[in-house]
């Protein structure tokens, strides 16, 4: 089987014991390391970050422009890689990440999008945790709309000299533009449930908080421009939450917590309309 060249790019902007977590699970993967080139995009960080990276055999690379977005285009233009590989500084990748991807790719196939796990602080995900992990990155969900995340995205280098790179200039949403630009244009995104990275669910509300107000500005902005496709407000999105997302977790709840998660999830849902329309 024929291995190419591959490339993995990851932002990362004030996270040393994330991106060194991550990296010491990339150094771990089963795919030869000659064909394998790890670029660590430093996004102007104000801590010990950089020097975090540089302990390592991977390449560092800089970039002052603000955006996780304009991170992962420094690194594709750096980029030696057949295929480009996309990560987050706060997951960790299976072993058998990039190999699985690999093998998945077909001569028809643009991108991959891998299946993303998340981890708890415990066993079981507390409230916050639970409503993080039940209600996002579900990369088979969104493949049926045309894009991925960047958490896991493995992309032919080809694609990008063809349709150009992340929209740089976008709050949130870039992977989701970028994946409806190659769809839209024909190309075939696929879903591989065995390229795995694990992400650590948000354990706290004011972490959810930032994540959906940040959310609510970039499909604001997708919105302006006329970019979003799914999603839009409409009247229906202005009804509160009475079912709460559910999976195995939810028995173990107690009757407080089922209270706290609805409420929770209010709060968070009419945060990202009022981001929307701020």
């Amino acid at each position: 089987m024929y291995l190419p060249p591959i490339t993995v790019i990851v932002p990362v902007y004030n996270n040393p014991a994330g991106i060194k977590s991550l990296i010491t699970s990339l150094l771990k993967l089963n795919y030869p390391r000659n064909r394998l080139e790890i670029i660590i995009v430093d996004n102007n960080s104000a801590d010990d970050t950089a020097s975090v990276i540089k302990q390592y055999p991977v390449r560092y690379v800089f970039e002052s422009l603000p955006g996780s977005y304009s991170a992962r285009n420094k690194g594709i233009r750096s980029a030696r890689g057949e295929i480009i590989a996309f990560t987050d500084s706060d997951c960790s990748a299976d072993s058998a990440w990039v190999h699985a991807a690999v093998s998945s790719f077909s001569p028809d196939v643009a991108a991959i999008a891998g299946r993303i796990k998340f981890s708890f602080r415990s066993r079981n995900p507390d409230v916050c945790e639970y409503l993080d992990s039940s209600r996002k990155l579900d990369q088979k969900s969104y493949i049926k709309k045309g894009f991925a995340v960047t958490a896991n995205f493995f992309v032919r280098r080809r694609n990008f000299d063809k349709y150009g790179l992340f929209r740089g200039d976008l709050i949130s949403g870039g992977d989701y533009e970028f994946g409806r630009r190659l769809t839209m244009a024909g190309e075939k995104i696929i879903y591989c449930p065995q390229a795995v990275v694990t992400h650590p669910a948000r354990n706290s509300f004011g972490q959810l908080w930032s994540k959906t107000v940040r959310i609510g500005r970039g499909q604001k902005q997708l919105s302006r421009i006329g970019l979003l496709a799914h999603d839009k407000l409409d009247i229906l999105h202005f009804a509160p939450v009475l079912n709460p997302p559910r999976n195995r977790y939810y028995q173990y709840f107690t009757a407080a917590q089922k209270v706290r998660l609805l409420v929770i999830a209010n709060i968070i849902k009419y945060a990202n309309i009022a981001a929307r329309l701020g």
